[in-house]
């Protein structure tokens, strides 16, 4: 019997395929998938750091005072290494 997962990703696969990849290119983009969830996880395990909490707190009191429109920089997990560096 297969799980949901399973299924689901065999309709991923079909769509692909649909969509004109071949298997080695369907391949690729599962490889691409996985790589950017482990740098996912390598940056959920770094945490936060003094001054990436002071940024998002000055960025929220500039946002809460109508001072600057909202920053994106924490919409996406990958952006947390840019303030790391």
């Amino acid at each position: 019997m297969y799980s949901l997962n399973d299924v689901d990703r065999l309709l991923e696969i079909k769509d692909y395929l649909d969509d004109g990849l071949n298997i080695s290119g369907i391949k690729e983009v599962y490889k691409k998938q996985s790589q950017l969830e482990d740098e996912r996880k390598r940056n959920l395990e770094k945490g936060l750091t003094d001054s990436d909490v002071r940024k998002i707190l000055q960025d929220e009191f500039l946002n809460i005072g109508g001072l600057k429109p909202p920053s994106s920089s924490f919409d996406d997990p990958n952006n947390l290494n840019k303030l790391n560096h």
